[in-house]
């Protein structure tokens, strides 16, 4: 009878052994996808860094922030011709050659609701 308590007390003992190895494989399986999907990240921020730093440098030329005031910001050199493409099927047309300050945009944009 002592026998058979023994046997049991090490299959639970066996069993309860098992069961606390599975919870550790996984828990390290869990970690090692973790890490992983972290060091994608890490990879995917340091390529975004070093084009937003590749982009910068870029920048401190002057030619560069020309390029960008005018595509941003569709600013225009004292002397350079503007011209405006408008679809066909536009009722109105309009085109500046001039900059106009911002009370003159700001006045066009009210009276434009007003045609």
């Amino acid at each position: 009878m002592i026998r058979f308590f023994i046997n049991l007390f090490l299959i639970v003992l066996l069993v309860a052994a098992g069961y606390a190895a599975y919870n550790l494989g996984y828990g390290a399986w869990q970690s090692w996808l973790e890490s992983r999907s972290i060091k994608q990240q890490i990879e995917e921020l340091t390529e975004k860094k070093n084009n937003l730093e590749a982009y910068l440098a870029e920048l401190k030329t002057v030619e560069a922030v020309k390029r960008e005031a005018k595509e941003r910001f569709n600013l225009k050199l004292p002397g350079e011709e503007v011209a405006v493409v408008v679809s066909s099927g536009s009722s109105t047309f309009m085109v500046t050659t001039s900059p106009a300050s911002w009370p003159a945009k700001f006045w066009g944009f009210v009276s434009s609701w007003f045609k």
